[in-house]
């Protein structure tokens, strides 16, 4: 068990222990730790970045620094959403956020899709997955999502189906976010789905890019990503679906 406030293995007295000491001393009884350090990578709890603390008998304490990619992506690209006023319609602004959503959610997909745990996906699969190419769109992922839970597969639908069309045009913004010609955006911007339209496409548009489209896109990502605590093998403490209703935006 991870606790924060760890004790004495020989006389339960609280340990005080700093982020960079590499030894400590209990204060009550005077017992000698030494600290080591351990990463740990592709976290799938829902809590950012953070460090983390066990103590065992061979009077050790290890420090594990916890990284979750992901979720600190996410967080970061929510306090960017909620800083915007509700008239925002700089392209050079709004596709930066939508751009961030969608890495969010591909990188929260992979690393779920390669858990060890995941059934009906070969080492191979996963493998190929773990390996971030533009092959692996979030729609490509959510299609192995639907693979590798068939017995789940109306639920995955109820989610990704009610989101799909925003989905669509959030990968669109994000195949068109780093275009060589950012002057090709219009005020307020232009959404497609067809990857052969541009930004200054004389087609009529899907929508425009808004703060109301940032509104969409924020509730499609969080969706999908509860999805994905209710789909793990593992039961997941409610905590971690309450940090992903946080990062909801309500207006």
């Amino acid at each position: 068990m991870w606790e924060q406030k760890i004790k004495c293995v020989k006389c339960k007295h609280f340990l005080k222990i700093g982020e960079y000491d590499t030894s400590t001393r209990c204060e009550n009884c005077g017992q000698e730790y030494n600290t080591i350090d351990d990463e740990l990578y592709h976290a799938t709890a829902c809590s950012a970045t953070s460090v983390y603390y066990e103590v065992n008998d061979s009077w050790q304490v290890k420090r594990i620094h916890f990284h979750n990619q992901p979720i600190d992506l996410l967080d970061e690209t929510v306090q960017n959403s909620r800083m915007l006023v509700s008239e925002e319609k700089d392209p050079h602004i709004l596709t930066k956020i939508v751009k961030k959503y969608y890495d969010a959610l591909k990188k929260r997909l992979q690393s779920f899709l390669t858990l060890g745990n995941i059934p009906n996906l070969s080492a191979a699969e996963k493998n190929s997955i773990d390996i971030d190419t533009p092959t692996y769109s979030i729609l490509h992922l959510i299609d192995i999502l639907k693979k590798a839970f068939p017995g789940q597969l109306k639920k995955i639908q109820e989610i990704c189906g009610k989101h799909e069309t925003t989905i669509k045009r959030i990968k669109w913004i994000r195949d068109k976010s780093e275009h060589p010609l950012m002057k090709l955006w219009s005020i307020p911007g232009k959404i497609y789905e067809d990857r052969s339209d541009q930004p200054n496409s004389k087609n009529p548009p899907k929508e425009y890019l808004n703060y109301n489209f940032i509104i969409k896109t924020n509730r499609a990502v969080i969706d999908v990503c509860l999805l994905l605590l209710k789909l793990d093998p593992v039961t997941r403490p409610k905590d971690q679906y309450d940090v992903l209703e946080g990062f909801r935006i309500t207006t």
